[in-house]
């Protein structure tokens, strides 16, 4: 299997131009971009801004933002986006976004999420992340990318299903201990 570049983006508050935006994250060469709190209805506009990639999936967060996920182009032949089931969240919110990628016979699933905020989401995050799992293989190999709203508590629950944080296994580096400095 050929190594990924996945490039997870929040933008911080307050910046634009949406070109310089746009630069700045091309400059990274990316195989795939999940962006975080993106316009609503915003495909078009960020494969406009994005020339070379496709937007495979866009998922409602519980901010008034989506979630988009987009793949170069050269790769979206490879690609087939996960349908998660209309009915699988009561508050209507999709918060996951989630695509198989194919190479050489060996299948990477890789997604997108914003997940539920504060401890009382702590049910609905391990629930959501199960359903990301029962759309898995178990040969395939996972990425997930996102702001899961985790505390430190809920990792053993993660762990259990298999899973680890990538803060973790890059060597647990306390002064880039949160995802946007790591």
């Amino acid at each position: 299997c050929r190594a990924l570049k996945l490039l997870m983006l929040l933008p911080p508050d307050g910046f634009n131009p949406m070109e310089t935006f746009s630069q700045a994250l091309l400059e990274h060469d990316p195989d795939v971009i999940c962006l975080q709190e993106a316009i609503h209805d915003g495909e078009s506009f960020y494969e406009t801004l994005l020339p070379g990639y496709i937007c495979l999936g866009k998922a409602s967060a519980h901010v008034e933002y989506a979630m988009l996920f987009l793949v170069r182009e050269s790769l979206a032949a490879r690609a087939n986006p996960i349908k998660l089931a209309d009915s699988w969240d009561p508050y209507g919110y999709k918060h996951v976004v989630l695509a198989c990628l194919q190479f050489a016979g060996d299948s990477v699933v890789i997604g997108s999420c914003h997940l539920a905020p504060f401890t009382a989401g702590s049910s609905e995050r391990l629930n959501k992340v199960k359903v990301m799992l029962s759309h898995c293989h178990p040969e395939d190999k996972l990425l997930i990318a996102g702001d899961y709203n985790m505390r430190q508590a809920e990792d053993g629950d993660f762990e259990t299903l298999g899973l680890s944080e990538a803060w973790k296994e890059a060597g647990s580096d306390k002064e880039k201990k949160f995802t946007f400095d790591s």
